[in-house]
């Protein structure tokens, strides 16, 4: 049997630290000039007399230089990662380079993690999604209901609380007429998918058959 169905995922929620020790972001005016990589100044007097308190151990670019950047996208040349060895809280630290001038912003550098925890009551029963890594995927994507999923099992209730709502519709077949194989794709009626087992059109469970979701 291959059902069809639109799927939308959610994500875990996880305690973990809000950002990297002794490092922050600092992003520089356009008017500033270009850091090299594993610098120690950033070539700003005000900036740099500063961080003359502190231990800067290196100043470099979060990405690598991009030439003839398109003036309407954001100047990402001048953003830069500053690491020290001193016990100073990266958010005071960023908030006394914030003030100054030719500094665009100045922040923490935070480690993002999932933040939407799923709905479903019985999730901490499902021990396979931590094992393959699922919740990682939540923080990049909750899924699409555009993205159509083909999955291949014995049988699907079709009428399940969890799955009605997400079921693929064979729409040229749904309006079409009865008995006729209406997209020309050799299953007639096929609203749903295919029981390749049965050879007909109803995905769901056989009566008196074992049925595992």
């Amino acid at each position: 049997m291959v059902l069809i169905i639109n799927g939308i995922l959610y994500s875990k929620d996880l305690n973990k630290a809000e950002y990297v020790p002794n490092e922050i972001i600092l992003k520089l005016a356009s008017e500033t000039k270009i850091i090299l990589p594993h610098s120690f100044t950033t070539g700003v007097a005000e900036i740099d007399a500063a961080l003359l308190k502190f231990t800067i151990t290196d100043i470099s670019p979060v990405v690598p230089y991009k030439k003839d950047l398109n003036p309407r996208l954001p100047d990402i040349n001048r953003i830069y990662r500053i690491k020290y060895t001193d016990s100073i809280m990266p958010d005071i630290l960023s908030d006394d380079l914030s003030v100054l001038k030719h500094v665009i912003y100045a922040e923490p550098r935070y480690i993002h993690y999932e933040t939407i925890t799923p709905n479903d009551p019985y999730y901490s029963n499902q021990w396979h999604l931590p094992v393959i890594g699922a919740n990682y995927a939540w923080n990049t994507t909750q899924g699409d209901t555009n993205v159509i999923i083909a999955i291949v099992d014995d049988a699907i209730d079709l009428d399940h609380e969890d799955l009605a709502a997400n079921i693929f519709v064979n729409w040229a077949e749904y309006n079409g007429t009865a008995g006729l194989d209406d997209d020309f794709n050799g299953y007639v009626d096929d609203v749903h998918g295919w029981d390749f087992a049965e050879n007909d059109n109803d995905p769901n469970p056989v009566i008196g058959s074992l049925f595992i979701l």
